[in-house]
């Protein structure tokens, strides 16, 4: 059986992030309680004084995880602070190799086009937005990155697109175990 934790945020309870973590929830194979969460929002985290007894029960859920999926929307080229900070406190300050061997699946919305996030575009290549993610803390961790699921702007507001993105989404979620590693560059990523 694999345990699989994911870590939500975003503030809105209807929004595009929240519709993917539901399709996450609904989608993953669940056997009895091999699926935990994390809400950040909804969990009324606070960055500036967590719980401590808050964050040893995150850690505990890291700890009997197989497979951590972010789901999070990218703001102005980096990920929310709530984020930054759980990922801080919770994977780095208590033991950081709690993740080594650990497939983690990056999963992202953005409010701008693929063009916008290339390497000549205005915020500069995605990868390089999420390298202190990737590098700093999973790849020198020894995790397991898997190919992220992205949607940029142009794949959410078509919603032709959409429903393609999310039925290729739900196909990929059902057969997990065969989720390919990160290999490609973002901005190539067809999901």
């Amino acid at each position: 059986m694999v345990n699989y934790h994911l870590i939500f945020c975003h503030p809105v309870a209807k929004s595009l992030n929240s519709y993917l973590k539901d399709i996450y929830l609904q989608n993953l194979p669940q056997e009895s309680d091999n699926i935990q969460i994390t809400d950040l929002y909804h969990d009324n985290y606070n960055p500036i004084s967590p719980n401590q007894e808050y964050l040893t029960s995150e850690l505990t859920k890291v700890r009997n995880s197989d497979v951590l999926i972010f789901q999070f929307p990218i703001y102005f080229s980096g990920f929310p602070a709530a984020l930054h900070d759980w990922i801080i406190r919770v994977l780095l300050d208590q033991n950081p190799s709690i993740i080594s061997g650990k497939k983690v699946l990056i999963s992202i919305t953005l409010g701008g086009t693929k063009a916008l996030y290339s390497e000549n575009g205005g915020r500069g290549s995605l990868d390089s937005s999420l390298m202190p993610l990737f590098s700093h803390i999973f790849t020198k961790n020894n995790s397991i990155l898997l190919q992220p699921f992205v949607l940029f702007l142009e794949d959410y507001t078509n919603p032709q697109v959409l429903e393609n993105k999310i039925s290729l989404l739900k196909s990929k979620i059902q057969s997990f175990s065969l989720w390919p590693s990160k290999t490609s560059l973002l901005e190539s990523n067809s999901n």
